[in-house]
């Protein structure tokens, strides 16, 4: 049975909904929409005359790859937590998981800050929106990675020895043998 604590959780369940999000909404050509067609980071479609590959204007590319490098950072999240949780309880893991959940945050950000400068004269649209809750989920979750993994014991002091500091409370199951 995994033993998992409560922040733990969330914050796995936080950022999953991350990654699902900013797949969809990275994915989903409907940034932005207007009354003939709509377009998104890798297609651009126009009412009645199908889709194509590739809207090129402005800054895309550099959107397209904030975007992209911040999805297989969520990616890296799941699988960093999954070890965790599963083979290896390393608190090493959680700080990696709760850093690239800021960078992924960080990266969504300024891929939606360098797309609403280039495209202000369009209406935004729910894939767009898809993105910005992926990195407020994404920068929840780091944050409560955070403080999970400053819940746990922490030994202070030198090689000489050290205090055993405790902010979670925890407990012990025996096991007997027969």
């Amino acid at each position: 049975m995994l033993v998992m604590s409560t922040l733990l959780k969330v914050a796995l369940g936080l950022l999953i909904g991350a990654t699902i999000c900013q797949l969809l909404g990275f994915a989903c050509p409907y940034w932005v929409s207007w009354s003939y067609g709509n377009y998104g980071l890798w297609q651009y479609c126009r009412d009645g005359l199908g889709c194509s590959e590739g809207y090129g204007g402005g800054s895309m590319g550099a959107i397209r790859a904030f975007e992209t490098i911040a999805f297989i950072l969520l990616v890296i999240i799941l699988i960093l937590l999954l070890v965790h949780i599963c083979a290896s309880p390393n608190l090493q893991l959680v700080l990696a998981s709760a850093i690239c959940a800021f960078v992924a945050a960080g990266l969504i950000i300024l891929g939606i800050l360098i797309f609403v400068i280039d495209q202000t004269k369009h209406n935004l649209s729910w894939a767009f929106a898809l993105c910005i809750i992926a990195a407020i989920l994404a920068l929840i979750g780091g944050i409560l990675l955070i403080v999970d993994r400053r819940s746990h014991v922490i030994i202070v002091g030198g090689s000489s020895g050290g205090a055993v500091r405790t902010t979670r409370t925890t407990t012990t199951v025996t096991v007997a043998r027969r």
